[in-house]
């Protein structure tokens, strides 16, 4: 019985012992998965972080070429109003020119038809002999005069209409090379924008990613964060079960000596029949 007694205080205070050491090693094992747990946490916050700048530098970049090429393209359709203003301005002239050509051919033809007259009439005489063939003085004086003022006006005609598609014409010169410099700067801007585009397109995609990128890392960081308070809980678990045992422990500690006590007492009190031989 004395030793059912001693066996029965051994193995309270000894399964006790080992109870706290499996506590005390499983909670450790628990602090260290939590402070892993917060490096990865700290870590994953730095790349959201880091992730949400590029975003927002990308965005801002985004916007940046969005600007540019509605700027561009504006710009594209102004060059290419002028261009349409131009070619339409070169039409108009050459068409001017056209007609100040077939004046000048008129011109040339009726006069040449007037003076064929002169030589036809008094049996093909020239002009001069038309003006002394008269019957009186007035009647010469009216044929030089009509002659001359119909010479000078033709002449005067056919200068002004020389003057003016040579004018036309140094205009139209003008206007084609304007026109040839367009078409160059609006190849040049349609380039630009192609490339404008390109970069636009790739900035999108870039900022799509960060997007995805930003939005899985906040996945990850609430699943840890999640996993993080679990620990708290588990670990806290332990903390009170630890302190639930360690009650026990001191309570069966404190109770011992009365137990002891009594113990001894009823080995004193009890008989035990003597040990056969």
């Amino acid at each position: 019985m004395n030793r059912c007694i001693k066996l029965f205080f051994i193995l309270l205070f000894g399964l006790g012992g080992i109870n706290v050491q499996a506590q005390s090693g499983n909670r450790s094992e628990l602090e260290k998965r939590k402070k892993e747990l917060q490096r990865e946490i700290k870590l994953t916050t730095q790349l959201i972080q880091e992730t949400r700048k590029n975003k927002t530098a990308s965005l801002s970049q985004l916007k940046g070429l969005t600007k540019k090429l509605n700027d561009r393209v504006r710009l594209i359709n102004t060059i290419q109003s002028e261009i349409d203003l131009l070619s339409t301005t070169i039409n108009v002239n050459d068409r001017k020119i056209g007609e100040l050509e077939s004046d000048l051919s008129r011109l040339k033809k009726s006069y040449a038809k007037i003076l064929r007259q002169a030589y036809m009439n008094k049996n093909q005489q020239s002009a001069l002999m038309l003006v002394f063939s008269a019957k009186d003085f007035h009647q010469a004086y009216k044929r030089l005069y009509y002659l001359r003022s119909y010479s000078n006006y033709r002449a005067e005609q056919a200068k002004l209409i020389k003057l003016s598609q040579a004018e036309l014409s140094d205009r139209v010169v003008k206007l084609k090379t304007d026109l040839s410099s367009k078409r160059v700067l609006l190849g040049s801007e349609e380039q630009e924008k192609v490339l404008l585009n390109k970069e636009k397109k790739d900035k999108e995609v870039v900022l799509s990613e960060l997007k995805k990128k930003e939005k899985g890392l906040k996945k990850d960081l609430e699943k840890k964060e999640r996993a993080s308070k679990k620990l708290d809980k588990e670990i806290q678990k332990v903390i009170e079960r630890a302190i639930e045992k360690e009650r026990e422990r001191a309570a069966a500690k404190a109770f011992a000596p009365k137990l002891k006590r009594k113990e001894n007492l009823f080995l004193q009190n009890r008989k035990f029949p003597a040990h056969p031989n």
